[in-house]
């Protein structure tokens, strides 16, 4: 009877447990490219990086619209003209409107593409984490993030199942 008790127990802590897990994983991170929008991968990076940036004791970045135009426009344009560079960032953020008004400001950016599995949000996010240069800047001093998301890759052979993604991050004082 004991035994039975105990086993009821632990199932029953389980149980509870389970949903608090599932509860904490971002929507859409595991999505092949070829089952992604726009809008959930660009909510999944942004869920990821924060949950990376509140493990290391940092605040959570904000969404911001001039920062997600730069970072959508720079990943359609690395997709359809075959190419993988940051270029000018300085010059993309300007231009859509971040950087007005501001006296002093700081920016960073991260680009990603990756085929099938390793182009879900959750895989080019851990890429990132896993290489120091990329880790330093999700997890700087910023506050604001905007998200770039295609599908397709800079690298035509790689198909329609890959995805494209630039992470654009700012502090303008």
């Amino acid at each position: 009877m004991r035994k039975g008790l105990l086993i009821s127990l632990v199932v029953g802590v389980l149980a509870a447990i389970g949903p608090i897990a599932n509860a904490s994983a971002c929507v859409g991170e595991a999505k092949s490219p070829a089952k992604l929008s726009e809008q959930v991968a660009r909510e999944a990076v942004i869920c990821l990086i924060n949950q990376r940036r509140a493990h290391a004791g940092l605040g959570a970045l904000q969404e911001n619209a001039s920062l997600n135009s730069s970072a959508q426009a720079h990943t359609v344009a690395m997709a359809k003209h075959n190419a993988f560079s940051h270029g000018n960032p300085a010059e993309r953020i300007r231009s859509a409107g971040y950087l007005a008004g501001a006296t002093a400001w700081t920016i960073g950016e991260n680009l990603g593409w990756g085929p099938r599995r390793r182009g879900t949000p959750k895989s080019v996010v851990a890429s990132w984490m896993q290489s120091p240069g990329h880790r330093q800047v999700m997890l700087g001093g910023f506050r604001d993030i905007g998200v770039g998301m295609t599908k397709g890759a800079p690298f035509p052979h790689f198909g329609h199942n890959s995805a494209t993604y630039t992470v654009d991050l700012g502090t303008r004082n």
